[in-house]
């Protein structure tokens, strides 16, 4: 079985991502917690995703493809 995805620690670990830190100034703790954010979004996504897709074709484009439904711009909101 292979694994595309590096996981956290693999992340941390690696010299090119490591080089790349040190150049945007983005310290171990730093990183780390962003990536643990983004971990536990893409666990929420994946919650979400049945969800949107239970609701049928209600937000579908076109394509087939799911989006989300249009929001009032702040502009039109501030004036209604």
């Amino acid at each position: 079985m292979t694994h595309d995805e590096m996981t956290i620690a693999e992340v941390l670990k690696d010299p090119l991502i490591r080089q790349m830190m040190r150049a945007d100034r983005v310290s171990l703790r730093e990183m780390k917690k962003l990536l643990r954010e983004a971990e536990g979004g893409q666990r929420l996504l994946k919650k979400i995703r049945p969800l949107s897709e239970a609701a049928g074709s209600a937000c579908a484009t076109p394509s087939g493809r799911q989006s989300l439904p249009m929001l009032p711009s702040i502009s039109s909101a501030a004036t209604g």
